[in-house]
């Protein structure tokens, strides 16, 4: 996933976001989801949780073909239903709380609307060059973070299944 928010470099620097004096009383985790949604990562995010529910099935059918098809049906079903945008947003979100102070995260949400007006309205060159060295690290654990989330909850999922319906796993 390439999030837009490291796509600013070499843009105009002549005009720079400042946070305004009365910003929102919001905390960090909200200005970041913000932030996210703002830059593409729901919309991203939303196509990657239709991509992994619809190859769920096959996955699972390929994981375990001890089980059966209603075993396979359910897990399908129950993997659709609690990979949720928003707990990605979160996990997303989780990590850039460890790079951005609040300040610079609603520098960024600000450059990001003023942007919509002035394509040359930039950041400072400092928050830029901040941007730039941790923008790698933070996509890189964001993905892992997720890839963690999602494996543990297919494995939540398939021992819930075979706790309930032992009969739809085939002994070997």
């Amino acid at each position: 996933m390439v999030l837009l928010l490291f796509g600013y470099v070499g843009l105009g620097q002549d005009k720079v976001a400042e946070v305004p004096a009365s910003s929102s009383s919001r905390n960090l985790r909200s200005d970041l989801l913000r932030l996210l949604e703002a830059e593409g990562m729901k919309d991203m995010l939303e196509t990657a949780v239709k991509q992994s529910v619809a190859t769920a099935k096959t996955s699972i059918v390929e994981a375990c073909p001890r089980c059966t098809s209603q075993f396979h049906n359910e897990f399908a079903k129950r993997f659709a239903a609690r990979l949720r945008v928003e707990d990605l947003m979160n996990l997303f979100a989780s990590v850039y709380e460890k790079s951005y102070t609040r300040s610079e995260v609603v520098q960024l949400v600000v450059m990001n609307e003023k942007r919509k007006i002035d394509v040359s309205y930039a950041i400072s060159q400092e928050l830029q060059g901040k941007v730039d060295s941790v923008k790698a690290t933070l996509l890189s654990e964001g993905q892992k973070k997720i890839t963690d989330h999602s494996g543990k909850l297919g494995s939540d999922i398939f021992r819930e299944i075979e706790k309930e319906h032992p009969d739809w796993v085939k002994q070997k």
